[in-house]
Order: structure tokens, then C-alpha cells, then sequence
């Protein structure tokens, strides 16, 4: 979604649209050593949708602006992840 969204770190908490909707997560683990676009992955709680619990490239995210800093994403709802 944004550059600075492969500087988030474990802990953030994250909106993404990879499953089709909007959903909120929380970053668990970050690996910045990834062979993918943004050479930044996250595995987040709860699991996306869709992503059958995988590692998902940093630029599907955006901060929802909670614990890391930024100001809120500007999204009005979010559907939690199941």
C-alpha cells in the first residue's frame, strides 16, 4: 500500500484489503531479509483471509495508527479478521 508501510515492526497494528475486504491485524513476526516486492514480510493475527496463514508482502499493509506512531489510516470501519 505505501513505502512506509515496510517500516512497521511486531506489535503494529495493520489494515489490509488482500482478502477483498478491509480487515485489522496485528504484526507477529517480520522478516526483512524476503525475496518478494518489497523485500519485507509480515505474519499477522488474526490471519488474513484468504492467505491461508502465510507470510504476506509488507505493501498489502497500511498502520491503522493504534501503537506505532502514526496517525490513523483514515478508514471509518473495519471488519476484524476471522
Amino acid at each position: 500500500m505505501s513505502i512506509a508501510s515496510r517500516k512497521l515492526q511486531v506489535g503494529a497494528t495493520v489494515v489490509t484489503d488482500f482478502s477483498g475486504r478491509i480487515t485489522q491485524h496485528t504484526i507477529t513476526d517480520r522478516n526483512g531479509r524476503a525475496s518478494s516486492q518489497s523485500r519485507v514480510l509480515y505474519k499477522v493475527e488474526p490471519v488474513v483471509p484468504k492467505s491461508s496463514g502465510g507470510w504476506i508482502d509488507a505493501d498489502w499493509f497500511e498502520s491503522a495508527g493504534d501503537n506505532d506512531g502514526e496517525q490513523s489510516g483514515g478508514v471509518d470501519k473495519l471488519e476484524v479478521g476471522l
